[in-house]
C-alpha cells in the first residue's frame, strides 16, 4: 500500500522529471495566473471608481445645499406683486 505520491526522479533516465513537471504546470497555470492579476486590476478599478463616486456625491450634495437656500431666500425677499384687475359689467 502506497501512502504518499510516487517519485522516480530520474531513476532511470537521469532526468530531473520534477522540475520538467513543474515547468509544464506553469505553463499551463499561466493562463490563470494572467486572469486573476486581471481581476485585481478590475477589482482596483472598481474601488477607485466608487471613490469617486463618493466624492461626486458629496460635491453635489454640497452644491445643492449652497444653491437651493440662495433660491429660496431670492423668492422670500423679492416683492410680491399681485395684479387684480376690475371691470365694471353692466
Amino acid at each position: 500500500m502506497v501512502n504518499g505520491p510516487v517519485s522516480f526522479s530520474g531513476l532511470v533516465s537521469g532526468l530531473n522529471t520534477q522540475s520538467i513537471i513543474s515547468a509544464e504546470m506553469a505553463v499551463y497555470e499561466q493562463p490563470l495566473n494572467n486572469l486573476q492579476t486581471e481581476q485585481s486590476t478590475i477589482n482596483t478599478k472598481i474601488t477607485d471608481y466608487q471613490a469617486i463616486n463618493t466624492q461626486l456625491l458629496s460635491l453635489q450634495q454640497a452644491a445643492d445645499a449652497l444653491a437651493f437656500p440662495a433660491a429660496r431666500l431670492r423668492r422670500e425677499r423679492s416683492p410680491r406683486i399681485s395684479t387684480v384687475t376690475v371691470r365694471k359689467t353692466a
